[in-house]
């Protein structure tokens, strides 16, 4: 969440991270995924990286 890198975690100090929380609970987002978003984005965030996830993309090598 780029808001919450932005100006902090504390949605009462940040109006665009109030903003973004309460889009995405309009959308049926679970509280839990927006504060690991959170979190996550503040530093904060205890879980590794997935493997999937740090691994760059690479393009295939063509078949001949």
């Amino acid at each position: 969440m780029l808001a919450a890198k932005e100006g902090g975690g504390d949605p009462d100090a940040n109006f665009r991270l109030r903003l973004a929380m309460d889009r995405a609970r309009a959308v049926n987002m679970p509280r839990d995924n927006i504060q690991r978003a959170i979190d996550r984005a503040t530093g904060g965030g205890t879980e590794p990286r997935s493997k999937a996830s740090s691994m760059r993309a690479t393009p295939r090598a063509a078949s001949r």
